[in-house]
């Protein structure tokens, strides 16, 4: 089982396609499996001539639990988890990557390419934020991340029925009503997540760790790299606003606001969102 376990919590990673290709990280959102990034997607990446790696963040699937299932406290920051991309880069004897992120995954992404600036190529930031700021974020959020902790401490003690039921009911929340909803992979994907590692702790001290980010503004003006920035105007927890704002700081960026996209990865839209990353990538050559 592939781990990076140097200078840091052991992280799972995949790989796909030729290591000689140019490389794409995919940085999967708060909770969310390496899986989360469907294999047909990936292979997508893969016939664009591209070398793609997922990984588990910490605290979820494979990868390190940072802590024990009552466990709720902070425990680490989003730099941490930017480092844990780093370490996997490293051990797979990659020099610097095209990083890729989604939600919380898109602020890993900003953090390492402010952070780590030899080792990103280009950025592309799927419906995330340059701050956790009232202004980007909706009433919606607002409440989930209040009721965190204590929705962590009440899953814990789900039956594994009712753990799956309560992701699916939670991945359902996030969606828009332009997109019909791929309900057969949401419950494999559901029940797939829960057997790869149940950590409803891990899910809290990493919207913990979201709430390090700060605000980049300054910092992502100062960025010198190809990016692109995609959001939905439906979503119901980033305001596209969010959206509007990166590709406002980020010089060399070019931005794709969808109608009716909600905070999801519509399969109707994956050629849209493979050419934008293999494009991008292309102009970090």
């Amino acid at each position: 089982m592939p781990l990076t376990t140097a200078d840091g919590p052991a992280i799972y990673y995949e790989s796909a396609g030729d290591p000689a290709n140019p490389p794409v990280v995919l940085i999967a959102g708060a909770s969310a499996q390496l899986i989360w990034w469907q294999d047909e997607f990936v292979q997508r990446l893969v016939d664009r001539g591209l070398f793609v790696i997922r990984f588990d963040n910490r605290d979820v699937g494979l990868s390190a639990q940072i802590g024990g299932p009552q466990d709720f406290g902070f425990a680490y920051t989003i730099r941490d988890m930017a480092g844990d991309i780093c370490r996997v880069l490293d051990s797979l004897g990659v020099a610097s990557a095209n990083i890729v992120g989604q939600s919380l995954g898109g602020g890993v992404a900003q953090v390492m390419a402010i952070n780590h600036p030899a080792r990103v190529r280009s950025m592309v930031l799927f419906f995330t934020v340059p701050a956790y700021e009232q202004r980007f974020l909706t009433d919606e959020l607002q409440q989930s991340i209040m009721a965190s902790a204590a929705t962590g401490a009440a899953i814990e003690q789900l039956s594994r029925a009712a753990a799956i039921e309560e992701h699916i009911e939670r991945e359902r929340n996030s969606r828009s009503m332009a997109y019909a909803l791929d309900e057969v992979w949401l419950r494999e994907f559901a029940t797939r997540s829960y057997d790869r590692g149940y950590c409803p702790a891990g899910m809290v001290r990493q919207v913990q760790a979201a709430m390090t980010l700060g605000d980049l503004s300054e910092d992502l003006k100062a960025l010198s790299l190809p990016a692109a920035i995609v959001h939905g105007r439906a979503d119901r927890l980033l305001k596209a606003e969010a959206g509007f704002e990166l590709g406002r700081l980020i010089a060399d960026s070019e931005l794709h606001i969808y109608p009716g996209m909600g905070h999801e990865f519509p399969k109707p839209l994956w050629d849209d969102f493979v050419t934008i990353i293999a494009r991008t990538a292309s102009r970090a050559a």
